[in-house]
């Protein structure tokens, strides 16, 4: 297991809650707001959590990926001075 676990959940975790929380606002919440300004803040939602998500893939992508063999270090000059 990789040992940003808990930095890539918290990362996920804030991008959902940020998107469920604005649209809550949107919704539910008793303020005044045109039909077009809700349209407005739900798509400035969508596009911050879609730019989050690639931040997201660009990040630990490439971890997600890889093997456990990633770890393996390779030392060869110190191991030819130990035979």
């Amino acid at each position: 297991m990789s040992s940003l676990r808990p930095e890539k959940i918290i990362n996920m975790l804030s991008a959902v809650l940020v998107l469920i929380a604005g649209f809550y606002v949107i919704f539910f919440m008793p303020i005044s707001l045109s039909p077009a300004a809700k349209a407005i803040i739900g798509v400035l939602l969508v596009l911050y959590f879609m730019i989050r998500m690639r931040h997201f893939r660009k990040k630990y992508g490439n971890d997600t990926k890889s093997s456990d063999n990633a770890e393996t270090i390779n030392n060869k000059g110190l191991d030819k001075k130990m035979n």
